[in-house]
Parts: structure tokens; sequence; C-alpha cells
């Protein structure tokens, strides 16, 4: 009578080792001169016959070892950036549990990072398999202060240059103040979102040439204090 004997086929991770059990027997023999069960295979590609014998009945399995590899993993964003500014990297393809470092966020497929300096990130899962990937990134911080703001603006309503902005990169504050002919405040502002559209208290002003005072104070802690002249035509 032939013994009905079954054995597993596992996939294994690369650098693992898998475990082959057969059923149905009480001694074991397989074509790799173990007579141990179960036994311990390598992550290679192979296949296994086992032999059981149980009250002088034998019957025979193959077991199929293959090679189980998670999906790569891709680190997205932008790498460079200022000093001060953030970038988000993000893990793909989704739906992983993924866990990033060397800032620990578990379960997420993006982090947001504003290092202050050169640094690298990683991200790593495990898929059902009990297989591991990851990638690593390096997020390069550069310091590059600059700033921008223009000399004339035209707030006639045609969408075009209707505010005036100041704008720039590794800034930590700003104060742009804005004065008349006379020296009267006219406009101010610590907020780059927040333009001058060339009204006062609501008003129109009139055709006229500004004057503005700039202070900047930059991440790295250098410092700059301007002024110079706005005009306004519509």
């Amino acid at each position: 009578t032939t013994l009905p004997v079954t054995v597993n086929s596992p996939a294994v991770c690369p650098g693992q080792s898998g475990t082959l059990t057969a059923l149905g027997g009480t001694t074991y023999s397989w074509s790799n001169g173990q007579t141990t069960n179960p036994i311990t295979v390598p992550s290679t590609p192979a296949s296994y016959t086992v032999t059981g014998t149980s009250g002088g009945c034998t019957g025979s399995a193959v077991a199929t070892v293959t090679i189980a590899t998670a999906a790569p993993v891709t680190i997205a964003g932008m790498l460079v950036i200022n000093v001060c500014e953030e970038t988000t990297l993000t893990a793909y393809p989704g739906g992983n549990p993924y866990i990033w470092g060397p800032e620990p966020c578990n379960n997420c497929q993006s982090i947001t990072v504003s290092p202050p300096a050169t640094k690298q990130y990683y991200v790593n899962y495990t898929d059902a398999n009990g297989c591991n990937a990851g990638d690593t990134v390096t997020v390069v911080v550069t310091t590059l202060n600059t700033y921008f703001l223009p000399t004339a603006f035209s707030p006639n309503g045609d969408g075009i240059n209707d505010e005036i902005h100041f704008h720039g990169r590794g800034i930590d504050s700003f104060t742009l103040k804005i004065f008349d002919r006379i020296g009267e405040k006219v406009f101010e502002t610590s907020d780059m979102e927040r333009g001058w559209n060339g009204r006062l208290l609501g008003v129109p002003m009139n055709d006229a040439v500004f004057v503005y005072v700039l202070n900047i104070k930059f991440c790295n802690g250098e410092e700059v204090r301007t002024k110079g002249a706005i005009t306004l035509v519509k």
C-alpha cells in the first residue's frame, strides 16, 4: 500500500532559509540525505523528494523551492532643497506597511522633512512572504540666499501685476514696509503670500512712486536691510 505522504513547497526570500515539512509517515528520507523532519533548505531554486515510511508502507512526495522577492521600492521627492525648506518623500508602490528612518513614521507612504543639513533617509517594508525591500535617498541641503522685490506694478484689475509681492529663498523672516512720498506708511507685511494691491484702507491710490524698506533675516543668520523705490502705474 502506498503511503499518502505530502510536503509543502515554500517560496523563500533571498538570503533566508526555508522549511520543508513532510506529513503522512513516521520516518523520512530526503533526497539531500537528511532524515529529520522538518528540514531547513537554502534560498536556492530546487526540488526535494521525500520518502516516508510507516507500518511497512512507503510513499513519496516532491517539494519545489522557489525564490520570492518583494516588489522594488522607490523613494520619490525633491532631493535638493534650500536650508529652511521642506520636501515630501514618497515611497512607491503605495499600499505597503512602510517603515521610515532615521525619523520614524510607521505605515506612512510619505513623510515631510526639513533637515538643517544634508541627510540620508530610508524606507523598508516586509511583504506577505516575509521578504524585505527598501530604498535610500540623500536630501541635499544647500544655502542659497536670494530675494526679489519688483520695482513697479499695475493694480488695474487686468490680472497682470495687480499686486506687488516679495519673493525669496532661505528666508527665516522678513518685514516689508511701503511709504508714500510724505512718509506715511501705506502697507506692511511679513508674509510672502500677502502682497500690496495699491490700496490704502480699501481706496485705490493714484499713480506715484513709493519708498520701501525691507529687512530680511536668512536661515543661516545673514541679515539684509535695504530700501528703494516702487512705482505704481495703472
